[in-house]
């Protein structure tokens, strides 16, 4: 966390360096000079991982310089603050630049660091932690994963006879380990193979060890021989061990390629079906030993499964007495199926078999209980994390439990706390993308929902880990939870107060302002509350949090624009709500004022509103910071064009969302580097007015709405839009359109990847597609219309999803079955005959030999008494 800290506060200077605001030559002396000492504590950081410090006064130096990089941060800040109120708002603020408690705080670690550096130990002289391969263990309780073993025995014992490699891999505490075990002990496994090994692969581990533990499984010589072989003869007995035979050698519990690179050339291919098997935490290992072969990602044990292997851990072989039944099964149940924290609170409640009040009181605490017991696991993910990945999988306990987080909205996130490294020629949001599947392939951090591309939409994190996360960030003084007004006083006034960063609020504290305290250390707020603000209760903002970087207030209803934002200049993330706004203006029309353009430093601006018109004014055009401007609910942004001779443009900006059309001939111009653009509006109105909307020059634009809010009878020429070139995805929603004019997308987007229509109205009941779609790969429809497809398998040649959502009588044709590429026809909200046929195509293609296709039901009608009447179906893949 240190690194991270420093790194964000190294940037900062950098960028106070160039000027981005007026330096006098001694303030530049100042910042200069504090970068290269910071730089110094950085290259320190960096090394610690590498030299033998003693670890205790290695753990308080790196807090030290984490709280002094946190220290000079304020300092600086402090010091822009008033800087940009002094000359944008013309406030009186005292502009002095002091950082000599800095310095000498600097001076003192560094003497310090000398001192570390002749008491650290020889590095030749220390020995690494031995892997340990001994094939004994204490019989473990096996529940569930029948069908896991039995594909994983599959694999061991059938297909191709050449060396393969099978893993296992899931979140710590799901029964990796176990399952292997399980396998590994099987009788059928012990009988197919006539050499098998188990060796566990420590975090630190030495070749030489793992060579060890492997010749002592594989091999008749004694151990007092084998500890004086050299490597190269170590390795010349394993392969003479394994050379002709059929051998399984499992790797449990491996932590990078490493081990794997060490060793792979040590197992001879004799095409006999031997067998390699890891265990891992982390996908990525995995595929990089055999990206040809998916792992097996361990599921979560259902309530059934966790309710049976709770009773065999506490009672044995023993019958649960009735009086224990019913808060036993809701203790099994809060262990949200992971195995870990069952046996963990099944160890827990084995010796009080006869004590149903203590069990009372241990389902009362036991996510804290049971965290205690699970802290090391879970420690070892953490602490294995880069130093650039652990603030962002600590920000999960920001959002509450069970909260489905949306991938757009982290990572913008993550961008503005300063998390994400900028990286030459890439975007700072796909950095951040590459940071989460990380974390998702490190199998700490669970996917939720998917995009219609296949890429991640939302996430989540399982309960435990949000509670070690949400222990861990307080401990780190990273974020605190919040849950009512009095924890937040305290919080602000206890002896660490000035330490912490981040609040995350569950309750509406801001009705009581008089008793909320300065925290001008705080650099975000968020807030996880639905209520009602009203007139005056955010001028406290300005005066206690006036640092902040991120404030995230979308689920509170404001009832007025809150002016006192206008003074936290170093927002980078904000977003609000006026579900009720009283802005100047008409009834349809609100807007902002002018002095929105003092947060010169923000990146990511996201409203909701329920008004029709919200009305930008043209100073947002010196925003130049600007990434992200989204509007959701019922509003369309209308946003002044700058003056003719004003020559500015937001270059930064990547998304811009619910613009109306009328905006978009001066707007878009002046944001040459949109990648995803939503029109919002009278589109048929502004192309009859401006005969063609050219939005072609837009080269980096990938995702493009258009809603024309259903103009009448109307109905959109698509010929009279001149598309970019490298647009990857169109949704088409709220419009009259003619089927020919979706035919002809085929021609005008070659490279469009995801067409999806959405509440469209059709006047033609039949659709004959004449033109090929070649690198389509996913088709959502919604068309309650159409009655009649006509469309050949060649018009599709890249499609591998295909939508339909509320179609009436309609038989989907037998030639999408064709499409060679496909591999899911999801049915959604859609009459008997939609189904009925999506069924027949997955029969007639299941009996020509193609079982990849899957079927998914979602909410379909039931007309069995009423054609309005609907069956809600739980999801089911045929």
């Amino acid at each position: 966390m240190a690194e991270t800290t420093v790194d964000f506060l190294m940037e900062n200077l950098k960028q106070l360096m160039h000027h981005k605001i007026n330096l006098n030559e001694d303030e530049k002396d100042q910042i200069e000079s504090l970068y290269v000492e910071f730089r110094f504590l950085r290259n320190f950081l960096k090394d610690c991982d590498e030299k033998l410090y003693e670890p205790k006064q290695v753990s308080n130096l790196v807090k030290r310089i984490r709280d002094l990089a946190n220290k000079a941060e304020d300092t600086i800040d402090l010091f822009v603050v008033n800087v940009v109120l002094n000359v944008k708002m013309g406030h009186v603020c005292d502009r002095s630049l002091n950082l000599g408690h800095v310095k000498e705080e600097i001076e003192a670690i560094k003497t310090e660091l000398e001192i570390c550096e002749k008491q650290s130990p020889d590095m030749e002289a220390v020995q690494e932690e031995k892997s340990s391969g001994v094939d004994v263990w204490e019989e473990e309780i096996v529940v569930g994963f029948e069908d896991e073993a039995m594909q994983l025995k599959e694999k061991l014992t059938g297909g191709q006879k050449k060396l393969d490699i099978i893993s296992i891999v899931g979140m710590p505490g799901l029964g990796k380990t176990t399952l292997a075990r399980k396998v590994y002990n099987d009788p059928l496994i012990v009988y197919h193979f006539y050499i098998r090994a188990w060796i566990t692969i420590s975090q630190k581990h030495q070749k030489h060890n793992l060579l060890l533990d492997l010749v002592h499984s594989v091999s008749p010589h004694k151990n007092s021989i084998l500890v004086g072989m050299k490597d190269w003869e170590l390795c010349d007995v394993l392969w003479k061990s394994l050379k002709g035979k059929r051998y399984l050698i499992v790797m449990d519990d491996i932590w990078d390629t490493r081990a794997w690179v060490d060793l792979k050339s040590l197992f001879p291919n004799d095409n006999n079906g031997s067998r390699i098997m890891f265990t891992s935490r982390f996908t990525n290992v995995v595929l990089h030993a055999n990206p040809s072969s998916p792992p097996l990602d361990l599921r979560f044990l259902t309530e059934d499964e966790s309710w049976d292997l709770f009773q065999q851990k506490v009672f044995q072989r023993e019958i649960c007495p009735p009086n224990l039944m019913c808060v036993g099964k809701k203790i099994a149940k809060n262990c949200q199926g992971l195995p870990l924290a069952i046996v963990v609170v099944g160890g827990m409640l084995a010796h009080r078999k006869e004590m149903p009040d203590w069990w009372k009181e241990v389902e009362k605490i036991l996510d804290s209980r049971v965290l205690e017991l699970c802290m090391e696991t879970f420690a070892l993910s953490y602490n294995h994390l880069p130093h650039y990945l652990k603030p962002c999988f600590l920000y999960f306990s920001a959002f509450p439990q069970d909260f489905v987080i949306y991938v757009r909205k982290l990572t913008q996130l993550w961008i503005a706390e300063g998390f994400i490294r900028q990286i030459e020629g890439r975007s700072l949001e796909d950095v951040a993308e590459e940071y989460l599947m990380d974390l998702i392939g490190r199998n700490l951090i669970l996917v939720s929902k998917r995009r219609s591309d296949g890429g991640i939409k939302a996430c989540s994190i399982h309960d435990l880990l949000h509670n070690f996360c949400c222990k861990r960030a307080e401990e780190e003084y990273f974020l605190q939870q919040i849950l009512c007004q009095d924890s937040f006083s305290s919080s602000l006034t206890s002896k660490h107060s000035s330490l912490m960063r981040r609040l995350c609020f569950s309750s509406n504290i801001f009705q009581k302002t008089e008793v909320i305290p300065s925290a001008s250390n705080i650099r975000s707020c968020l807030c996880f509350v639905s209520d009602y603000i009203p007139f005056n209760s955010l001028q406290f903002l300005n005066q206690c949090f006036k640092l902040l970087r991120v404030l995230d207030m979308s689920l509170i209803d404001f009832t007025v624009y809150p002016s006192e934002i206008e003074q936290l200049v170093l927002l980078r993330y904000l977003a609000l709500d006026f579900m009720w706004t009283h802005l100047a203006g008409d009834v349809s029309v609100r807007c902002f004022p002018s002095s929105i353009s003092n947060l010169w430093n923000l990146e990511t601006f996201v409203l909701r509103t329920s008004v029709e018109y919200l009305k930008l004014p043209r100073s947002l055009w010196k925003m130049a910071n600007l990434r992200h401007l989204s509007l959701s609910g019922r509003g369309i942004f209308v946003i002044e064009r700058p003056y003719p001779n004003d020559h500015i443009s937001l270059d930064n900006l990547q998304t811009l969302s619910c613009v109306d059309p009328r905006s978009c001939k001066d707007i878009l111009a002046r944001t040459p580097n949109l990648k995803k653009l939503d029109i919002h509006g009278a589109i048929i109105q502004c192309l009859e007015r401006l005969m063609f909307l050219d939005i072609s020059f837009l080269n980096h634009l990938q995702k493009l709405t258009l809603c024309s809010k259903l103009e009448g009878f109307k109905f959109i020429n698509l010929r009279r839009i001149k598309f970019p070139p490298n647009l990857k995805q169109l949704t088409l929603k709220e419009a009259f359109i003619k089927w020919d004019e979706i035919s002809i997308l085929g021609k005008l987007l070659s490279n469009l990847e995801v067409l999806k229509l959405s509440s469209i109205n059709w006047w033609e009941s039949d659709w004959e597609t004449n033109e090929v779609f070649p690198r389509l790969k996913v088709l959502k429809l919604e068309a309650r219309m159409l009655r009649k497809w006509k469309v050949s398998s060649n018009h599709f040649p890249s499609l591998e999803r295909l939508v339909f959502s509320r179609f009436d009588e309609f038989e989907i044709p037998s030639e999408i079955g064709d499409i060679p590429t496909l591999h899911i026809i999801e049915v959604r909200q859609c009459y008997p005959s939609v189904v009925e046929s999506a069924r027949r195509i997955k029969e007639e293609q299941t009996n020509m030999g193609n079982d990849w296709l899957q079927i998914i039901e979602s909410k379909n009608v039931d007309r069995t008494h009423s054609s309005n009447m609907f069956r809600v179906s739980s999801m089911q893949t045929l």
